[in-house]
């Protein structure tokens, strides 16, 4: 039986770590190479803080105490953690593709929030549980516990599946604009979608 469920600090952050590392191809590379050791020990750091990051801002299904799917979403007063190098024994080179990325992607990103919405910052779910219904039940999940929350996020134009499987939840598009995408490439065509 799935569980939908905001993450516990005790819960399976491990899992939650893994989940977006194999998911996102674009910013959490990005940010620590593709050396999943330093992926992983800069999150378990990030999910106890105060910031955008923290485990307080995932809602999780979970399967037999495994996390399947996750949900990552902050609001516009979300903080931004601090430089990775002051709290995190990484080389300076790391430290400095880290803090690009907050200084490229997040610090923008927060600054373009509106006042009182949510912002969902990743989606996903295991590959062998998509198609099962795990991603609606984590938005029906969001949408239900902040009914009167406007709901925002940004989708790759090309990922169009995620962009119907938005529509459908009852989004609306209201905006195509150029992405930051990390390293591959300076810029992606990106929507902006909205639940209202």
């Amino acid at each position: 039986m799935i569980k939908i469920a905001k993450a516990e600090r005790t819960g399976d952050l491990t899992g939650i770590i893994r989940l977006i590392y194999e998911t996102d191809d674009y910013i959490y590379p990005s940010m620590c190479g593709s050396d999943y050791k330093i992926f992983e020990t800069v999150m378990q750091k990030l999910l106890i803080t105060d910031s955008i990051f923290s485990y307080e801002n995932i809602i999780t299904a979970c399967e037999n105490n495994k996390t399947i799917g996750l949900l990552l979403c902050f609001e516009k007063d979300g903080k931004l953690p601090e430089v990775v190098s002051n709290y995190l024994n990484i080389n300076k080179k790391q430290a400095a593709d880290f803090d690009n990325v907050i200084q490229e992607y997040f610090k923008p990103l927060l600054s373009k929030i509106d006042d009182g919405c949510l912002y969902i910052n990743n989606l996903c779910v295991n590959i062998e549980n998509r198609r099962q219904g795990v991603a609606t039940r984590l938005v029906d999940y969001l949408i239900k516990t902040f009914p009167n929350k406007k709901i925002v996020l940004d989708c790759l134009e090309e990922n169009a599946d995620a962009v119907n499987f938005y529509l459908k939840m009852g989004f609306k598009m209201i905006d195509r604009f150029l992405g930051y995408a990390g390293k591959q490439q300076e810029q992606i065509n990106c929507i902006k979608l909205e639940y209202n």
